[in-house]
């Protein structure tokens, strides 16, 4: 069943591009020298869908000299329950832990031999709950 689904998704997709359906796109495209080129005169979406930043930060984390507010290697930032904030920092291998104030509570993890100590911060993940997933390799996971 699945592999006729995947058969009929093609041709499903050239039968709506034929019929006309209509498709939201400013894009031109052109063949310039043999290499496919593809020009947005200009965005797809309206005044009013336009994302923005806000005049001013809503939180500011890292504003002191104090060290952990230093970051290297930003792997993830993530919202936890209760406004809790975590960043994994790559450079000091550590999730650091803040208030929904942005103040400081803890730092955890750290290079090391240990559990819980990443020998690498390849992969981030926020799993269910609070629960965050650090890969350190193919086979580890802390």
């Amino acid at each position: 069943m699945r592999q006729l689904l995947w058969r009929a998704v093609p041709a499903m997709a050239i039968t709506l591009a034929a019929s006309g359906f209509p498709v939201r796109t400013s894009a031109q495209t052109r063949d310039s020298a043999g290499v496919r080129t593809v020009e947005n005169a200009r965005p797809i979406w309206t005044d009013g869908e336009r994302l923005q930043l806000a005049p001013t930060p809503r939180l500011t984390i890292g504003s002191t000299g104090d060290s952990a507010y230093r970051f290297s290697r930003i792997r993830g930032v993530m919202l936890l329950s209760g406004g809790r904030i975590a960043v994994a920092d790559g450079g000091s291998l550590q999730l650091r832990f803040f208030d929904s104030a942005g103040r400081f509570l803890v730092a955890r993890g750290g290079k090391g031999t240990a559990p819980g100590q990443p020998q690498s911060m390849g992969l981030v993940r926020r799993l269910r709950g609070d629960t965050i997933a650090i890969g350190s390799g193919l086979s580890t996971l802390s």
